[in-house]
């Protein structure tokens, strides 16, 4: 298995390596051949130990919560609530990406962990854009944060929820005309790496994103007869 490293990951992700140098992700390469890196203070560390394996990553220090990627870090909730707005995306790789393009971002380790959102991560933030990949997984991303939402505002009301996907992209010299996009990740390597590009895309997608209604148990409906 090749290592993992600082430099190795850049080039996978297509972003500069100082990018992943930046103090606050506090990035660490092990002499084991893998890489660790922060959720923030006081909460879990990641490792990631291949960079073409399923088995890509594992938890550290696990007597400690986990929470959203970026939620702990600096600067970057402040970020979504200065834009109003924020990317619900799977893992921390597409949170790289948007992140390096300016979008403000909160990763889901995994579509079925939506329960590491809380309500503090999305008080007062008056969109939710949840980026649904392709396949059951992306469905179940999706109906996992609705219900999630649905359980953290039932005293009041909860910000939209919008389901956008990342689309087709025209990609010259491909055989074929187009390529579906599965995630932030891929919409990006399409680009070639060109933020102007890829912004645009995003934002087209962004502005015909579907409403989607947070999932509330029938139960809070029931009105009691007098």
């Amino acid at each position: 298995m090749t290592a993992v490293t600082i430099a190795a990951l850049a080039n996978y992700c297509r972003l500069p390596e100082e990018f992943f140098r930046q103090q606050d992700l506090d990035f660490y390469e092990h002499p084991g051949g893998y890489i660790s890196f922060t959720y923030g203070d006081g909460v879990r560390r990641r490792k990631r130990v291949s960079l073409d394996d399923e088995t890509t990553y594992a938890w550290t220090h696990h007597n400690r919560p986990i929470v959203p990627y970026g939620a702990n870090l600096d600067g970057w909730l402040d970020h979504i609530h200065q834009e109003g707005y924020v990317l619900l995306v799977e893992g921390e790789t597409d949170s790289w990406v948007l992140r390096y393009n300016d979008f403000p971002v909160l990763g889901v380790p995994g579509a079925t962990m939506v329960k590491v959102l809380e309500r503090e991560h999305l008080e007062g933030i008056k969109k939710v854009y949840i980026v649904q990949e392709i396949g059951k997984s992306g469905e179940d991303f999706v109906d996992g944060v609705r219900a999630r939402v649905g359980a953290l505002f039932t005293d009041e009301a909860p910000p939209m929820l919008l389901a956008t996907t990342m689309g087709d992209l025209d990609r010259p010299g491909d055989i074929k005309a187009s390529h579906k996009l599965d995630d932030p990740m891929e919409l990006w390597v399409a680009c070639d790496g060109d933020k102007s590009r890829f912004s645009a895309h995003l934002h087209r997608q962004l502005s015909i994103a579907q409403r989607v209604q947070p999932t509330v148990k029938a139960a809070l409906f029931l009105l009691v007869e007098i």
